[in-house]
C-alpha cells in the first residue's frame, strides 16, 4: 500500500531542504508531463507570433514557463 499524507493524499514528492523531489513514479509523470505542456505551449506561441508576423514578440511564449514551475510547486506541495 502506498504511503499518504495527513489529508489523505498519495506522496510523490519528498521535501529536500526547500526543495521537493520525485519519489513515486506519479512525481516523475507529473514533472515530465509539465515540462512536456511547456514545451508544447512555447512552440505553439513561437509559431503563432510568427504566423501573425509580430516584430519583437518572440519570447512572449516564454512568460508561459512560469505558470507551468507554479503549477508544479503547487502539485508537490499537494502530494508532498
Amino acid at each position: 500500500m502506498s504511503k499518504r499524507n495527513e489529508k489523505g493524499r498519495e506522496i510523490w514528492f519528498a521535501r529536500v531542504l526547500w526543495s521537493y523531489m520525485p519519489c513515486h513514479p506519479m512525481g516523475f509523470l507529473v514533472i515530465f508531463a509539465l515540462v512536456l505542456f511547456g514545451m508544447g505551449a512555447v512552440s505553439v506561441g513561437q509559431w503563432f507570433l510568427r504566423l501573425a508576423s509580430i516584430p519583437g514578440a518572440d519570447s512572449w511564449p516564454f512568460l508561459l514557463i512560469s505558470p507551468t514551475v507554479v503549477a508544479g510547486w503547487i502539485i508537490a506541495e499537494r502530494h508532498s
